[in-house]
């Protein structure tokens, strides 16, 4: 994919002004018109996000952020990380109270997604938490399974962070053929669910059922 910037000349370091060069020769554009082009107020950088030019942009400029650069890492996790306190704290101050459920019955050895068929996943992006996510044995039927303890922190919504989770959870669940249920509320939580598979159902302290094929 390709992504152009426009940054102000004076802020644009030697090596940015040289890949603007490089860039209007490949394009076969004449150097003297790229020349008086990096005389303007503003430079166009066009660049692929794999080529290293945009990190070392924004190790230079510091503050200067582009969005959608940096991946999204979904994986298991078989211990709480160093970060989950503050995490967890995030969330109680958004009145939820599920991580601290986690919290509690992890250190009390309740439940630790060690079970056939359960998993607690962690989204991070640059190593910093975004979201977590699980499935345990449903509380009401231990043949089934139950998506629990989804969050992900305000900062990281709205970025594909919290499906990438849930899809990773339930890739590993259906493994099992079990049924797969869950419990939600909201009219956006309620949208998300059923397009990835699952149907609203009437079942007690269920709204969701993902039924094994």
């Amino acid at each position: 994919m390709v992504v152009s910037y426009s940054l102000s000349v004076v802020n644009v370091p030697s090596f940015a002004r040289f890949h603007s060069l490089a860039f209007a020769a490949s394009q076969k554009q004449d150097f003297r018109d790229t020349s008086r082009m990096s005389l303007k107020r503003h430079l166009t950088l066009t660049c692929y996000l794999n080529s290293g030019l945009v990190r070392a942009i924004r190790h230079k400029m510091g503050s200067f952020m582009v969005g959608g650069t940096n991946a999204v890492v979904v994986r298991q996790i078989v211990e709480l990380p160093d970060q989950f306190e503050r995490f967890r704290l995030e969330a109680d101050a958004e009145g939820f109270e599920m991580l601290s459920v986690l919290q509690d019955e992890w250190r009390k050895g309740i439940n630790r997604f060690e079970r056939p068929g359960e998993i607690l996943a962690l989204a991070t992006v640059d190593d910093e938490i975004a979201g977590i996510g699980g499935t345990t044995q449903d509380f009401m039927d231990s043949s089934w399974l139950r998506m629990r303890r989804f969050y992900v922190r305000p900062a990281f919504r709205r970025r594909g962070i919290g499906r990438k989770i849930a899809v990773f959870v339930l890739e590993h669940a259906k493994a099992f053929n079990r049924e797969i249920v869950l419990y939600t509320a909201g009219p956006e939580a309620e949208a998300f669910w059923p397009t990835l598979g699952f149907a609203p159902t009437e079942r007690e302290n269920t709204t969701h059922i993902f039924r094994a094929k």
